[in-house]
């Protein structure tokens, strides 16, 4: 069965999300981080390779969901997703 695990880095970030979102609601808030695991599981868990990749040498893909960017990475031998970073679209990314 397909794991997905989120690093310490992206569950920060997550977190981050879910606090900005619930200065104006916090139920929609959590809705909202539920909704973007959920989309992530249905679509990596049938199709861990279908999002582009975003650094071929690290295998790093990004998966797209509303204004955020999810990256990650699929490791075959383990059956498990890596989710790296979870950041806004227009935020640059230095660090993949």
């Amino acid at each position: 069965m397909m794991q997905i695990q989120l690093t310490k880095e992206a569950n920060y970030e997550l977190e981050d999300i879910i606090k900005y979102i619930s200065q104006d609601n916090p139920e929609i808030a959590r809705k909202y981080a539920q909704r973007m695991i959920q989309k992530l599981f249905n679509v990596l868990s049938i199709f861990p390779l279908s999002c582009p990749l975003y650094n071929t040498k690290k295998q790093i893909r990004v998966f797209h969901f509303e204004k955020y960017k999810i990256f990650y990475r699929f490791e075959e031998k383990n059956n498990t997703i890596y989710i790296l970073h979870i950041t806004h679209s227009r935020k640059p990314i230095h660090s993949l």
